[in-house]
């Protein structure tokens, strides 16, 4: 038998691999399916173009960690059908015992999968020491330390500080003064918000075929937030942002049973580990509209600012970069970004970073791109409730990449480490400020409070104490969600078109070729790291947490798109 004929194992095997690993739905058994699929077709490509001799360690390593992932898949595939009355009919039907039956099922899941996981294994391996061949390290320590001195990192690091500091200076302010708007005429567009509330529901979904749950239990919040009438003092609510609430409701439950049931509230919430800025515009417009129209706005809003992102691409000639951003767009879902406050706060400081990078000159872009991630990071503590913060670091980044393609990899890897520096000080920067200043003016330990807050959200414990999450779980969970939309089909089509136009170049060595997709692979690599650093956040609410998976997808389309490009280049 050829090996090219027992390569194709790997397609089946890449199935049953990613089936094991699926959640017990249709939808997500159908996105699986192809894309195991797909991945035993590249699979099958990439053992029969491979001409390097393998060398005994790397083989004895790649099996190891086949074997581990096999081990895991067969694991989490017990876990997720263990419950299923149709697998236990099966089972009984074949063997007397149920476990055993069970403990077989594992073991030829394990084996049915282990040609895949291997060769998957093996690939990395091999990108990974083809990436660290490539890279020059000299030029890129250089490039890290190019620029700076003891003069310059005091100047720069006192800038940064003052820029903090007014930071969270402005924005106690905007929400103290939003907090003096009289609540009457807020309380009036509440309560008609509140029957829209009632009549979706705590978790609408948009389609059932699709990921586009909604998340009215934390937009209940925000609503309840702005029209309180239980104050003390506008400084106070600002810090403290008070709610009514009722026993054994839950927000959504609470509006509908306060404004349309006339019940009163029993008690008062605080919540102050969050800047809650989203505050400085939502007061005002419950002035005016009630919850639907803010939501028609809010789609308006987000509709403009995209088209301005991609006629600035499109002035720039950048049409290809245009459609990978528009396809990354959609895979958000953008009816329930427009329907939903709670979703479109990241979108918000995402869109102000890339359209700031678009809008400088090549040589501004390069020395403002730190200043532009920082205030990113500031705004995503302000304005966000920790849904999928990392995209906004993420996104713009992929933008500076794209746009600096006459810049070496080394400049390119150096300066996505400084503009992620940049951007983990304004986030922890702006976030630890709320509490520090919320300490100082009420007295209270709200440093505490938010310690508590980010140890638990960064463990990988469930919210009863004994369940355990596992970060390939938790990733599998946020990228099979993530890609449950029809839009994944067409991602596929566009990177297929741009696969084939990359090849048709074909002007470019190994070499050149992975320097140039390096950084924008790494970056996509964001939102791994995030959701093995915050497992129990992103396990829980992997229905929004997912949106940060935008990152991988945007960063393969283009990366793809600049390897075109310097393809193009290349040939000319």
């Amino acid at each position: 038998m050829k090996r090219e004929k027992l390569y194709l194992i790997n397609i089946p095997s890449a199935i049953a691999l990613l089936l094991a690993l699926s959640e017990r739905k249709i939808s997500s058994l159908a996105v699986v399916f192809i894309i195991g699929l797909l991945l035993g077709v590249g699979e099958v490509y990439y053992l029969s173009r491979s001409k390097t001799c393998v060398k005994k360690h790397q083989l004895l390593l790649s099996l190891f960690i086949g074997g581990l992932i096999c081990y895991k898949g067969s694991q989490l595939f017990i876990q997720t059908w263990n419950s299923s009355t149709t697998l236990q009919s099966i089972v009984t039907s074949v063997f007397s015992d149920y476990s055993q039956g069970l403990r077989l099922i594992r073991i030829f899941v394990a084996i049915a999968a282990f040609p895949s996981a291997a060769t998957m294994a093996k690939f990395f391996l091999d990108c990974i020491i083809r990436i660290l061949s490539v890279i020059d390290y000299k030029t890129l320590w250089h490039e890290l330390v190019k620029d700076i001195s003891r003069t310059s990192f005091i100047k720069r690091f006192g800038i940064t500080i003052v820029q903090l500091v007014t930071a969270a200076f402005v924005g106690t302010l905007l929400l103290v003064i939003v907090y003096t708007l009289p609540v009457s005429r807020i309380a009036f567009n509440v309560e008609k918000s509140a029957y829209t509330i009632q009549k979706e529901g705590t978790y609408p979904h948009l389609f059932e075929w699709a990921t586009s749950q909604l998340d009215n239990w934390t937009d209940s919040i925000m609503l309840m937030e702005s029209a309180n009438d239980l104050t003390t003092s506008p400084i106070i609510d600002a810090i403290n942002v008070p709610r009514g609430a009722i026993s054994n409701y839950n927000p959504a439950e609470t509006i509908v049973a306060r404004y349309v049931s006339n019940i009163p509230y029993e008690r008062v919430r605080t919540y102050p580990r969050y800047w809650h800025g989203y505050l400085v515009f939502l007061k005002p417009l419950l002035e005016i509209v009630d919850y639907e129209t803010i939501r028609f706005i809010n789609g308006i809003i987000q509709l403009i600012m995209v088209s301005f992102v991609c006629l600035l691409l499109y002035k720039k000639g950048h049409t290809l970069a245009m459609g990978s951003f528009i396809i990354s767009y959609l895979m958000l879902m953008p009816i329930a970004l427009a329907k939903c406050f709670q979703f479109s706060s990241c979108f918000y400081v995402f869109i102000f970073g890339c359209l700031s990078l678009l809008l400088l000159s090549n040589e501004k872009r390069n020395t403002c791109a730190c200043t532009v991630f920082l205030f990113c990071g500031i705004f995503t503590a302000f304005f966000d409730f920790l849904t999928y913060p990392i995209s906004t670091f993420g996104v713009p980044m992929l933008f500076y990449l794209y746009l600096s393609d006459s810049e070496s990899t080394e400049a390119k890897l150096s300066a996505t480490v400084k503009n992620g520096l940049f951007w983990c000080i304004g986030f922890a920067g702006m976030w630890v400020s709320k509490w520090i200043i919320g300490g100082i003016i009420t007295g209270e330990n709200i440093i505490a409070n938010g310690v508590g807050a980010v140890v638990k959200r960064t463990s990988s414990v469930g919210p009863d104490g004994s369940t355990k999450y596992s970060i390939s779980a938790c990733e599998l969970k946020n990228y099979s969600t993530f890609l449950t939309t029809p839009v994944t089909i067409i991602a596929i089509v566009y990177l297929g078109y741009l696969v084939i136009m990359c090849i048709k170049q074909n002007n470019l060595t190994f070499k050149n070729t992975l320097r140039i997709l390096i950084p924008f692979l790494l970056t996509g690599l964001a939102p791994v790291v995030w959701f093995a650093f915050a497992t129990n956040h992103s396990m829980i609410h992997y229905w929004f947490s997912s949106k940060a998976c935008v990152i991988s997808v945007l960063s393969i389309l283009l990366g793809m798109v600049s390897l075109l490009q310097a393809g193009i280049v290349s040939k000319e």
